[in-house]
């Protein structure tokens, strides 16, 4: 089945392998009703895909060591017998499956992964039994627009200036500041701090200017 299902129906036509036959001595097997659904060609006797002539290759998955024997006997030349024997294809995919399988969840738990999928599934519920659909709705116009505003935040050039704009007051020195008057102003404007705080005051308020000018 599994094979059938990856193949029927092909799903491109330029797809290098397609099933047209299906052969089973149970005539309602699950391959051989899968087969009828997409209109292969079904057979209980084995030998008779041997005279198909669009047959490359014939799988043999029923595990019987006469089956295969007498395939590859009969098979006519150009034609490829092929022995699937699931037991002992799976055993080894799953002794190199589960171990890393079980790796990776150890390594999502260990980061937090489904606690915070739990919290997230918590908060849905909180979210839903506090507002209806509709209010929902009108909120997720609000919730993409905070993630454009989440997504400009995280420019490395708004990162470094939010940090600075952030360590900034820890800078200041509150006790050391003393009334000014027009000439104090002056004076302190002649220092390289002052005329590039005043600088920096003129940007903003050109920004600030523009801003209004919008609306």
């Amino acid at each position: 089945m599994a094979i059938l299902e990856a193949l029927v129906p092909p799903r491109k036509r330029e797809q290098p392998l397609q099933v047209v036959a299906v052969a089973d001595i149970n005539p309602e097997a699950p391959g051989i009703i899968y087969a009828y659904r997409f209109n292969l060609f079904v057979t209980v006797d084995f030998t008779d895909l041997l005279n198909l002539p669009e047959i490359d290759i014939i799988v043999d998955a029923t595990g019987r060591p006469e089956v295969i024997q007498q395939l590859c006997e009969q098979a006519p030349k150009g034609l490829t017998v092929l022995k699937v024997d699931w037991p002992e294809c799976i055993e080894p995919l799953l002794k190199s499956a589960v171990p890393n399988l079980i790796n990776y969840m150890d390594n999502l738990e260990r980061r937090g992964v489904f606690r915070t999928y739990a919290a997230m599934l918590e908060l849905r519920a909180k979210v839903a039994a506090h507002y209806d659909p509709e209010e929902i709705t009108t909120m997720s116009d609000a919730f993409v627009l905070l993630l454009s505003i989440l997504k400009k935040l995280s420019d490395p050039q708004m990162v470094d200036f939010m940090n600075r704009l952030l360590d900034l007051p820890m800078s200041i020195k509150f006790e050391e500041a003393k009334p000014l008057g027009p000439i104090g102003m002056l004076t302190a404007m002649g220092s390289k701090e002052g005329r590039q705080g005043l600088g920096v005051a003129m940007e903003l308020t050109r920004a600030l200017g523009k801003l209004g000018a919008k609306h």
